[in-house]
């Protein structure tokens, strides 16, 4: 679904989409994860991802606290 990428379209850094129908993220030279809720149901979705230096990542969907990732 998103992919942040460089001014010349060459380098990438965060990847938000679905994996299998569930909420996965990345980010360069780390390891991808993702949350256990299904997503691919046709119905509309709020999925919000947060990544703060000395506190992690989380992945929100819906409002609600999905997973997070040291």
């Amino acid at each position: 679904m998103v992919s942040v990428t460089n001014a010349n379209g060459n380098a990438h850094d965060r990847h938000m989409g679905l994996k299998n129908g569930k909420p996965y993220v990345r980010i360069w030279k780390g390891q991808g994860w993702q949350g256990n809720q299904t997503l691919n149901d046709n119905k509309w979705h709020h999925f919000c991802y947060t990544a703060i230096t000395g506190q992690g990542q989380t992945m929100y969907i819906d409002g609600k606290k999905e997973a997070t990732n040291a």
